[in-house]
């Protein structure tokens, strides 16, 4: 059996003949499931060969139409062909692009000024030689998986044919993330300022912070080099959630750029968003002086975890040599500040561990155990941070979210499961900013097919001689 798929352009001339698109050969004797139906190569040869013939039949009749002065309709002078090249996500495709001299006619804005110009029509209307599908398949492919890799799947799955490279396509997602960078900008500067009296966010109940680092590209001589990134979830009113992120070091204002996340949420600006994190640190390097945010909260599962690491060690320090405290009282001690912490009594608290790590000092010879370290990590931890501490009994009672796991998802979706894990990348300041700003836009919903500017130089040749519509205002 020998099935032959063409193609014919239907118009007013249809007088063309059938392009032969595919032409597959099958045996009657046989039913294989290996050949039943379309493999996935012909699959791929077959839309590479029907992107061919329509691209090539819509550039020819475009150029048809466009061959004869519009105002003696006389043909265009021809001087020469070149080539175009057009790439898609169905292969690349080259077209013949002629060059043709102006026409000499009276009726031509510029007649008996200037010389002779001769111009490409092609070359001027595609000014952008890549199909906004494959741009945007880049982007989203490579949003999820190495640069390579997506590379690799792309011209698997499709018939690209060397259309895209991984080069080209880290390059499309930096120039995406320019522009995302520019939208935020413009919201940047488009911010109202804050109002009061302050009332609490309808649209964005609750902002959770967090940040990660990741392994240098370039690491340093004396230490080894990281690059710092910021993580921030907001929960909506509507249970949905929404994620943003960035270098630290590639951004200036990071607390107008939280403005400006929680701006585009709905957040008013005599409105307040509470924000919890893991420590102080993340306050001071994202929200610092941003008037959005009120209530600020460090998060409890980090302190419990801490209090857990300190009871743990009493148990391990059974040799030490105290007699008369059982790794029971240090335990009960710590309990006891863990409580009066939990209802509010944070100061209280401190004094606790505080006077918990002199009596154990005062025992011991050589101040030197786990126990004392995690206990002096504890109340460092605590008193760095005690301005953000809050009744969290109450709040818990009250319905209210006291930990910053929400945030700790955004760091595995927007971060981990693409830049780190078991891929063990190293990334620069750029392509890591670049990369996350991509991320973010795709996980929000918000990423859409953004073209890339021309280059200069095409910009220039598209701006110095085309049709003579375009003539006219220079004439003016």
């Amino acid at each position: 059996m020998r099935f032959i798929i063409e193609a014919r352009f239907l118009d007013a001339d249809s007088s063309d003949q059938p392009t032969l698109l595919l032409a597959i050969e099958r045996r009657d004797a046989r039913l294989d499931p290996s050949t039943l139906g379309l493999t996935l190569q012909e699959g791929r040869d077959l839309l590479r060969s029907a992107q061919q013939a329509l691209v090539s039949g819509q550039v020819a009749r475009w150029l048809q139409l466009r061959s004869h002065c519009r105002h003696c309709g006389s043909q265009y002078p021809h001087k020469d062909f070149r080539s175009v090249t057009y790439r898609s996500i169905f292969g690349r495709v080259q077209l013949p692009s002629p060059r043709w001299y102006r026409c000499a006619c009276r009726n031509s804005p510029l007649a008996g000024r200037l010389p002779r110009p001769t111009w490409s029509p092609l070359t001027s209307a595609l000014r952008q030689r890549v199909s906004p599908c494959l741009e945007r398949l880049q982007v989203e492919f490579a949003a999820h998986m190495p640069y390579a890799r997506a590379v690799e799947l792309l011209n698997e799955v499709l018939p690209l044919e060397d259309c895209i490279s991984v080069s080209g396509t880290k390059n499309r997602v930096r120039a995406v993330a320019a522009q995302l960078e520019e939208a935020v900008a413009d919201a940047v500067e488009a911010l109202p300022t804050p109002t009061l009296p302050a009332t609490s966010a309808k649209s964005v109940s609750l902002l959770a912070i967090d940040s990660v680092w990741l392994r240098h590209c370039r690491p340093g001589r004396m230490h080894q080099r990281q690059v710092s990134i910021a993580t921030a979830r907001a929960t909506l009113g509507d249970g949905s959630n929404r994620v943003c992120g960035y270098v630290t070091k590639q951004v200036a204002r990071s607390s107008k750029r939280m403005d400006a996340f929680l701006s585009r949420l709905g957040v008013q600006p005599h409105e307040r968003v509470t924000a919890i994190a893991d420590a102080a640190v993340e306050f001071e390097t994202a929200i610092a002086e941003s008037p959005y945010t009120g209530l600020r909260i460090i998060d409890w599962f980090h302190i419990a975890m801490k209090f857990r690491a300190a009871e743990q060690s009493a148990f391990g320090a059974r040799d030490q040599p105290w007699t008369w405290i059982e790794p029971k009282a240090i335990e009960l001690r710590l309990q006891r500040a863990k409580w009066r912490l939990w209802n509010g009594r944070s100061a209280s608290a401190i004094e606790a561990i505080a006077s918990l790590v002199q009596i154990i000092e005062t025992l011991e010879d050589e101040p030197s155990s786990t126990l004392i370290r995690n206990l002096e990590k504890l109340q460092s931890y605590l008193e760095s941070n005690q301005r953000y501490m809050i009744n969290y009994g109450q709040r818990y009672r009250a319905g209210l979210p006291i930990s910053s796991a929400p945030a700790e998802s955004a760091v595995n979706e927007l971060v981990s499961v693409r830049m780190a894990k078991r891929q063990q990348m190293r990334w620069s300041d750029e392509g890591a900013h670049a990369l996350v700003q991509v991320r973010a836009a795709l996980l929000n919903g918000e990423l859409q097919a953004r073209r890339q500017p021309a280059p200069w130089y095409r910009r220039a040749a598209v701006n110095a001689w085309t049709f003579d519509e375009h003539l006219e205002p220079l004439a003016a």
